[in-house]
């Protein structure tokens, strides 16, 4: 039977940097002195768990801000960046989402593909 399916797959990339600071005074000097204009404030729980039990308290100061650039459902990447502060710790990431599509023609010619080897049929 012919026909045509759109295949799709997603994959990741995940960077992540982790800087400790002497006191919390000096990330939070760095948190100010970055660039954040394309940056907005958000809320996020994760490392809190793993912060209190490093340290056996809570952090005083939770700060988490993070932009996004490109389309979720952009063949050419999607990345979120984020910048988090517990109290002398700065984390900044960034992850790279990118959906790989194609088409594959089902008893057809040979398949059409966007970002995907050709010559592959079901």
């Amino acid at each position: 039977m012919d026909g045509l399916d759109k295949v799709t797959k997603a994959t990741a990339r995940w960077d992540e940097t982790l800087i400790v600071f002497p006191t919390s005074k000096d990330a939070t000097n760095y948190l100010t002195a970055m660039n954040k204009t394309a940056y907005s404030l958000a809320s996020e729980e994760s490392g809190i768990q793993a912060y209190r039990k490093a340290t056996g308290h809570a952090p005083k100061i939770d700060k988490f801000i993070v932009f996004s650039e490109g389309s979720p459902a952009g063949v050419s990447g999607y990345r979120i960046h984020g910048v988090k502060q517990l109290d002398n710790l700065i984390k900044t990431s960034m992850v790279t989402y990118r959906v790989h599509a194609y088409f594959v023609y089902r008893g057809g010619p040979p398949s059409i593909f966007l970002g995907e080897p050709a010559g592959i049929t079901v």
